[in-house]
């Protein structure tokens, strides 16, 4: 009797804590969603920047012209992002990060293409340095580019 009482208040407990460990991921998946959300609002600030019209002196059309431009990336972007989730939930077809890679560079090589149609030869070039500092990391390296982490290194030794 005693044996059944106590493996009981031990089921009970694992449920428990199975229970909260769930909880903390949908928090966490939560939170994940919240960062996206603002990534997104991040990326529609104002384009082109005050700061780029003014570099590149840029005429009210090239202005137009490039808003244009943006919002049909922004688009393309979130078209990608939603075939994905869509695919996150049929197990059987996982987007391959290769095939992603190589889509998306050929969105950006498209973009600066249409930028390039649009700008002169000296404003592309500015918009090109532009868009690579803007585009550099922590460590002076583009985003999405892996280089060495201190502490990740002192923990593998």
């Amino acid at each position: 009797m005693k044996t059944k009482l106590i493996l009981s208040a031990f089921a009970l407990a694992l449920t428990i804590g199975l229970s909260a460990q769930n909880n903390q991921s949908s928090d966490s998946q939560k939170k994940v969603k919240t960062e996206k959300t603002e990534n997104v609002k991040r990326q529609q600030r104002e384009f082109p920047s005050e700061k780029m019209i003014k570099e590149l002196s840029l005429t009210d059309k090239q202005v137009q012209e490039m808003k244009e431009i943006k919002k049909e990336q922004q688009q393309a972007r979130e078209k990608m992002r939603s075939e994905i989730e869509n695919n996150k939930d049929n197990q059987t077809a996982k987007p391959d990060r290769e095939e992603i890679r190589k889509e998306r560079e050929n969105r950006k090589a498209e973009m600066n293409a249409k930028y390039k149609k649009v700008l002169s030869e000296e404003q592309f070039k500015k918009f090109e340095e532009m868009q690579k500092k803007e585009g550099k990391g922590k460590k002076g390296k583009p985003h999405g580019e892996k280089g060495s982490d201190k502490r990740k290194d002192a923990k593998r030794n």
